[in-house]
């Protein structure tokens, strides 16, 4: 049992100080792209409708951004051309809690 304390301590700190990544994203869904933009200080940047706040970590902002340099960047902003263009709606954008360009980071869109 001796054992066993230091280890149920140590789960329940880590439990407290690491953050929970899946409470860390946001899910968008069924929206439409209003408004986008070109690549602008190394990021896309875009808005969704009806989205006042794309995530809390960029409190108040509609604004979501993709960083240039981050992976699949290029097929995620050609999937929303695609979607403005047409007022298709987009599945699902997926946050991560994390800024890019100081935006709503995001890590996924569905089409």
């Amino acid at each position: 049992m001796k054992h066993k304390a230091p280890l149920m301590i140590a789960s329940a700190v880590l439990s407290f100080v690491m953050p929970n990544f899946a409470d860390a994203m946001v899910t968008h869904t069924g929206k439409t792209v209003s408004l986008l933009e070109i690549a602008i200080s190394g990021c896309y940047f875009f808005q969704l409708s009806d989205v006042g706040e794309a995530d809390p970590v960029a409190p108040n902002s509609p604004w979501f951004a993709i960083s240039t340099t981050q992976a699949n960047a290029k097929e995620m902003y050609a999937l929303l051309v695609i979607a403005r263009t047409n007022g298709t709606s987009i599945n699902r954008v997926l946050t991560n809690g994390q800024t890019a360009c100081g935006h709503a980071q995001v890590l996924t869109i569905d089409f």
